[in-house]
C-alpha cells in the first residue's frame, strides 16, 4: 500500500511515497523544481550502480499516470552529482548549500566514524539515539560510553549549558595555545584596534560587533584554535555528562587535547 510522507530538506520539505521497499520521490517533480530536464537525467540515473529507480502508476491531478520514481536513499548522492551552474537560478544557492553540506558529511563519516547533522528535526535525533543505542547495547559498551554518544548526537554541547565555563576555558585556550600571556593577548588586541581605528566592525549579516583577540590570528592560527576548541568541546561535553562538573570537564579536556596537539606551554 502506497502512503505519502514528508522528508525534510533545507527548510523546506519533499512529498515521498511510501512502499515496503521505503521511501520513494518523484522524479520528474526534482526536476521541475530544479529547472533541469527529466529524460537526460532518468537516462543519467539508469547507468549509476547506486540509483534505485522505479516505475509506479499512481493517482495524480493530471489523472493516473506512470511516475519515475527515485528511492530516497538515492536522492543524496544524485543531487550531489548535478552541475549546479545548469538548475535555475532560484535552485541553485539550495543545491550549492547541499552539496557543500553533503561534502562535510561523507568526509565526516569516511575519516571521523560519523556525521551529524546540526539540522535534524527532533524526530531524527531521537531515531539517531534509538538506533546507536541499540548499536551499543548489542556490542555490550558501557552505559557511560552510550550516554556520552547520545549526548554529542544531541548536539547539547556543554558550551550552551555553560557558556560562562566554556569562555574561561576559550581565554585559557588562547594563552596555551599561541604561548600569550592574557596581559600579552590585551596588548596585541588594543594595537589591533588602534590600527583598524575603531573598536566595533559590520559582520556578513549586518550586525555591529566588537573586535577581539580572535580577529587578530592568522586563517592557519584560526584553523589551529578550531581545530582544538572542537576536540575539547566534545570531550568535556561527555565528561560533564558522566558527572564532572563543567570547570573540571573543561580543564581536564583541555589539557588532554593540549598533550595530544603536543602543547606543552604551561598557563
Amino acid at each position: 500500500m502506497l502512503t505519502i510522507e514528508h522528508l525534510p530538506f533545507h527548510g523546506d520539505q519533499i512529498d515521498t511515497i511510501k512502499d515496503e521497499d521505503g521511501a520513494w520521490v518523484s522524479l520528474a517533480r526534482c526536476c521541475s523544481h530544479l529547472g533541469i530536464g527529466l529524460e537526460n537525467q532518468r537516462k543519467k540515473l539508469r547507468s549509476k550502480p547506486w540509483a534505485q529507480m522505479k516505475t509506479e502508476r499512481i493517482d495524480t491531478p493530471g489523472g493516473n499516470q506512470n511516475v519515475a520514481l527515485i528511492h530516497a536513499d538515492s536522492l543524496p548522492m544524485w543531487l550531489a552529482t548535478i552541475e549546479p551552474s545548469r538548475v535555475s537560478v532560484t535552485a541553485r544557492p539550495i543545491l550549492e548549500a547541499y552539496q557543500m553540506e553533503a561534502a562535510k558529511a561523507l568526509s565526516d563519516y569516511w575519516n571521523r566514524g560519523m556525521a551529524l547533522n546540526p539540522n535534524a528535526t527532533d524526530e531524527q535525533k531521537a531515531k539517531s539515539i534509538e538506533a546507536f543505542g541499540n548499536w551499543f547495547s548489542a556490542r555490550r559498551i558501557g552505559i557511560d560510553t552510550r550516554k556520552d554518544f547520545v549526548s554529542m548526537i544531541s548536539t547539547l554541547r556543554l558550551a550552551d549549558r555553560h557558556p560562562d565555563a566554556y569562555r574561561r576555558s576559550t581565554r585559557d585556550l588562547y594563552n596555551r595555545l599561541f604561548n600569550n600571556s592574557t596581559e600579552e593577548r590585551d596588548r596585541i588586541l588594543q594595537e589591533f584596534i588602534a590600527e583598524k581605528g575603531q573598536k566595533t566592525y559590520v559582520d556578513p549579516d549586518g550586525k555591529r560587533r566588537s573586535y577581539n583577540y580572535r580577529d587578530t590570528l592568522t586563517q592557519e592560527e584560526v584553523s589551529r584554535l578550531e581545530d582544538a576548541e572542537r576536540r575539547i568541546e566534545a570531550v568535556a561535553t561527555a565528561l560533564f555528562d558522566a558527572g564532572i562538573e563543567p570547570e573540571e570537564a573543561y580543564a581536564r579536556a583541555r589539557d588532554g587535547v593540549m598533550r595530544k596537539l603536543g602543547v606543552t606551554t604551561p598557563f
